[in-house]
């Protein structure tokens, strides 16, 4: 449910039915825009390993929940993770 509750509300937004089949999740879109399969699975393996701190350190230090979440937003938004560009189109 993580996974895809971000995508509820954009869905809503552009009217598109929740119960219909769509391609907009991150992986489908690298691979429809080039990306090759083992790529994208490298990748998602590697954020993987770099967030398992993260996740220690969010639940070792609730006080710091706040940052950590800024924090990741700053860097998702900086990569591209979580920001949308002008050149996105649904797929």
């Amino acid at each position: 449910m993580l996974t895809t509750s971000p995508h509820h509300p954009a869905r809503i937004y552009h009217k598109e039915p929740l119960h219909m089949a769509h391609r907009s999740h991150a992986y489908q879109c690298a691979v429809a825009h080039g990306a090759s399969h083992q790529r994208v699975t490298v990748t998602a393996l590697l954020i993987t390993i770099i967030l398992l701190p993260v996740a220690y350190l969010a639940s070792r230090y609730p006080a710091w929940n706040l940052w950590i979440l800024l924090s990741l937003l700053v860097v998702g938004g900086y990569y591209g993770g979580i920001m949308p560009t002008k050149n996105h189109k649904p797929l």
